[in-house]
């Protein structure tokens, strides 16, 4: 740390650079000459600020080209004598506990910072940097602020920092805590987020729902329609019933719930689960199923029939192949010439009639 003083001398044959310029803390255009200025190193850990530079430019606004220093100065008004700068001290409560003279300067050890002696406050006052636009105030305990204005920092490294305007730069790195109001940019870089303190729901896009589903209604499910999902229960079907339930759904069967059978008609495996029906014999179109009896309201029609006992009823159709026929038993019709009868009716033959050939059969005459 370094500092420059000026006695703001009454000669009026200033220059920029001469001997005088420095006495006087002016240089000509300037109305306010300086009192004292305090320079600590910058970054780069090196005092490059003379005390000309600071006379001519930093007073103004205008930091040097060549060098990244802090510079704090204290104008003539702050103090109505001439400055002096007494013994260091250890701490601010050792400087609290003295009485200074006006404008007299002291370093306290344990903040790094100058203080200045104000009779009219009856107290000292840290020396602060004024810079153009805004003001620069150290507490001394490690805590920077700047107000009024606005400043370019090539980095900042902080354990904490509180900003009421917008901040902009290409990179930060805090090792504390960083709290805004709202943040806007690319967070793709953010870890160890508190799901928590999310708004909105993740998109299916990103591996999300994209579906709201605190106020989701018992038995509702995710169902995919098309370009994400929807919240929707099971809808019951015929011999389907549908129970929703808080974290269930429970279906059921409306419909058939048991089986039997029939004795020597239909057959079950069970009742509930895997049934098997069957019946008593085989009944495919090439099977010979046997019956004990049939009883047939209407006509047996087929390609052949066997029977082992006697058939009773009408009967039509071709006759050719029926033997052990009676003769007694024929209750209509006659026997024709070609089959070796007389086809002629001789039940009411008259006394001394006879068959007489007639060329195509028989007459009785």
């Amino acid at each position: 740390m370094g500092y420059c003083a000026w006695d703001n001398t009454s000669a009026t044959d200033v220059t920029d650079t001469g001997t005088l310029a420095y006495l006087a803390g002016n240089v000509p255009g300037n109305t306010t000459p300086l009192l004292l200025a305090v320079l600590s190193p910058g970054r780069n850990g090196a005092v490059d600020t003379t005390c000309n530079e600071i006379l001519v430019n930093v007073r103004n606004g205008i930091r040097p080209a060549n060098g990244d220093d802090f510079v704090s100065y204290v104008l003539p008004e702050a103090s109505a004598a001439a400055s002096d700068f007494g013994d260091t001290v250890a701490d601010k409560t050792t400087l609290d506990g003295t009485t200074g003279q006006d404008g007299e300067v002291r370093l306290v050890k344990e903040e790094n910072s100058l203080y200045f002696y104000d009779t009219g406050l009856g107290a000292w006052q840290r020396v602060t940097n004024t810079t153009g636009d805004g003001v620069f105030t150290d507490d001394g305990l490690g805590n920077l602020s700047y107000t009024a204005g606005g400043t370019t920092v090539g980095a900042l490294t902080a354990t904490s920092g509180t900003f009421s305007g917008a901040v902009g730069g290409t990179a930060a790195t805090f090792s504390g805590t960083v709290t805004a109001n709202a943040f806007v940019g690319d967070g793709s870089g953010l870890t160890n987020l508190n799901v928590g303190s999310f708004s909105g729901t993740v998109g299916v896009g990103s591996g999300g729902t994209g579906v709201d589903a605190s106020a989701a209604a018992n038995g509702t499910l995710l169902i995919g329609n098309g370009t994400g999902y929807t919240l929707s229960t099971l809808t019951a079907g015929a011999g389907v019933g549908v129970v929703n339930g808080s974290g269930t759904i429970t279906l059921s069967n409306t419909g058939v719930t048991s089986i039997t059978g029939t004795a020597d008609q239909l057959i079950t495996s069970g009742s509930t689960g895997d049934i098997t029906l069957s019946l008593p014999q085989a009944i495919a179109a090439t099977s010979t199923p046997t019956f004990a009896g049939a009883v047939l309201n209407g006509t047996l029609t087929g390609t052949d029939a066997n029977f082992s006992g006697t058939v009773t009823g009408t009967f039509s159709g071709n006759g050719a192949a029926l033997t052990n026929l009676n003769a007694g038993n024929l209750s209509s019709g006659t026997i024709g010439v070609a089959r070796g009868g007389t086809g002629v009716d001789a039940s009411a033959a008259a006394n001394g009639t006879l068959l007489i050939g007639n060329g195509t059969g028989y007459t009785l005459a």
